[in-house]
């Protein structure tokens, strides 16, 4: 077993990890997800895959940040928008998106408001891209393509939100496709909460075959 004194990273010079007290903070296993975003040029493929329309006048954080924050938000463990306005101040969200003030919920929810019906396709072929790195990195030469469903709660009148009596609550009842081998996601299609757990499967499998056959 071995001891981490002190670590730098390869994306940003600036942060180490250390273990030798100081400042502390419960989310520093983000800094791992940054040096991995980093490693597979996350930013470029959400630039070139993710084209949302934006019309604000000298915007302070471009999509892709407001995206990557999200995506930080999300793996930290919150999740609900409103932590946002406490962690725009943290100086570790700072420090990984590069800038002197994070992202705040208003910010956010008006993203999410600009998102289309092209945007969601968009999300979707930046979900293929991403398994098909992780597919050829690994060299990978069997796929065991594994459907499923799982359930999302809402909050709010949220469109197309539905009771799930399985669930015994309201919200989504997403398909979801994951590679058995490695259990990288290949594929999630959004549906109402009231959908059977089977309904739509068909559909949801063939542009998978047609994509990695």
């Amino acid at each position: 077993m071995t001891t981490l004194h002190e670590s730098m990273l390869f994306n940003k010079t600036g942060l180490k990890i250390t273990n030798n007290g100081g400042d502390l903070t419960g989310d520093a296993g983000l800094v791992l997800i940054k040096e991995f975003m980093n490693q597979i040029n996350f930013d470029n493929i959400i630039q070139q895959l993710l084209h949302i329309k934006d019309r604000r006048r000298s915007p302070k954080h471009t999509s892709v940040k407001i995206f990557t924050q999200h995506i930080f938000q999300i793996i930290a463990g919150y999740k609900h928008d409103a932590a946002a306005n406490r962690l725009q101040y943290d100086r570790l969200y700072q420090l990984l998106l590069g800038q002197s003030k994070a992202v705040s919920q208003p910010t956010i929810s008006r993203f999410f408001s600009r998102l289309t019906e092209t945007n969601i396709q968009e999300f979707e072929a930046i979900i293929r891209q991403l398994g098909d790195f992780n597919l050829l990195d690994r060299n990978q030469q069997e796929l065991i393509i594994d459907i499923d469903s799982t359930h999302a709660d809402t909050f709010g009148k949220q469109e197309n939100a539905a009771y799930n009596a399985h669930y015994q609550t309201e919200g989504y009842h997403p398909l979801l496709a994951f590679d058995a081998v490695s259990g990288v996601l290949l594929n999630v299609k959004q549906r109402p909460g009231n959908q059977y757990t089977s309904h739509g499967v068909r559909e949801f499998l063939e542009p998978l075959l047609v994509h990695y056959q």
